[in-house]
């Protein structure tokens, strides 16, 4: 229960940082945390399509340091702010 809310957070924390890079207002140091985060977590539970999508988004939000996608970047703030929300959630 505690290691999903804080998977979650992950989830959270990193839609906060692609919904800053959409307004322009980037945190390098933080996104580029977040998306190793990501990528770290979507190794560890490999078998599940969900890991699957945390590694592309983690490598998306790692390309997104250097390219500018306003759309993705929402795309992306809007997917992770879901699955973290429905991962902090009560059982």
């Amino acid at each position: 229960m505690v290691l999903r809310q804080a998977l979650g957070a992950i989830d959270v924390l990193s839609a906060i940082a692609c919904g800053a890079l959409y307004f322009s207002h980037p945190f390098p140091h933080l996104q580029a945390a977040l998306a190793l985060a990501l990528v770290a977590k979507g190794a560890f539970f490999i078998s599940d399509v969900v890991s699957v999508l945390d590694i592309a988004c983690g490598i998306t939000m790692l390309l997104l340091l250097w390219l500018s996608w306003p759309a993705v970047a929402l795309v992306l703030a809007i997917y992770l702010g879901f699955k973290g929300a429905l991962s902090l959630l009560p059982v």
